[in-house]
């Protein structure tokens, strides 16, 4: 048998009507696909998004690690070769990615854009030594006239319709870099 989902338009629909439930409910929306009570967000998922050092442990886990550069390390997804590694005292990372300064801005700006709390001026011009506002002008006016993110003094943050078209919003940022 075929199984043919909503069309778009249903689908949109039907989540937005369950982020109106959830919030109703006394739920948060601080994460893309993700609510939670207050105090109570996903701490694990948290430091994906905020750029927080983690250490994977296992096949094919991954780590982010910012010992002076920032590098991802993945280990290997093959359960036979990860033991025999391991089994002779070597690291079964088998691919390391060092991060360079535009690698670092085009994740900051795809993760923050994530989170509900969005991207803190401040914060953004501190790490990257920039004004956020003048080096983004343009995507910031064409995403609040297209209703997805909302601005105040202290940075922007995505709209429902932003979390929705998430990949727009965050193709009209990189493009900027």
């Amino acid at each position: 048998a075929d199984f043919k989902g909503a069309d778009e338009g249903a689908d949109r629909d039907m989540h937005q009507n369950a982020v109106s439930m959830l919030e109703s409910a006394g739920y948060t929306h601080y994460e893309t696909s993700n609510f939670a009570k207050q105090g109570r967000e996903c701490m694990h998922n948290l430091k994906y998004w905020t750029g927080a050092e983690y250490l994977g442990l296992g096949v094919a886990a991954h780590s982010y690690m910012l010992n002076g550069v920032k590098v991802r390390y993945s280990n290997t997804e093959d359960l036979e070769e990860y033991l025999r590694l391991v089994e002779n005292g070597e690291k079964p990372a088998v691919q390391k990615n060092i991060l360079g300064p535009t690698d670092e801005e085009i994740e900051y700006i795809m993760l923050r854009l994530r989170l509900k709390q969005g991207i803190v001026y401040k914060d953004y011009d501190t790490r990257f030594h920039s004004g956020f506002k003048k080096t983004f002008k343009e995507p910031i006016a064409l995403a609040k006239t297209a209703g997805l993110i909302t601005e105040n003094a202290d940075g922007i943050k995505p709209t429902l319709k932003g979390f929705d078209l998430q990949n727009t919003l965050i193709g009209e940022f990189i493009q900027s870099i």
